[in-house]
């Protein structure tokens, strides 16, 4: 009598999958936030330079 293994895992191809999914995300994150950070030090640069009044 052959005895049935079940296979509880993920292939090496969905693990690829789920790290490149994971990088674009983190990558998307990165740059709002670099480009947040870039727009917020320019409003601060414009800030410093205007007037009060």
């Amino acid at each position: 009598m052959k005895k049935e293994y079940q296979n509880f895992g993920f292939t090496l191809s969905e693990m690829l999958i789920v790290v490149a999914i994971f990088v674009l995300i983190i990558l998307a994150v990165y740059s709002a936030y670099t480009l947040s950070q870039r727009g917020y030090l320019e409003g601060e640069e414009v800030a410093e330079i205007t007037p009060p009044g």
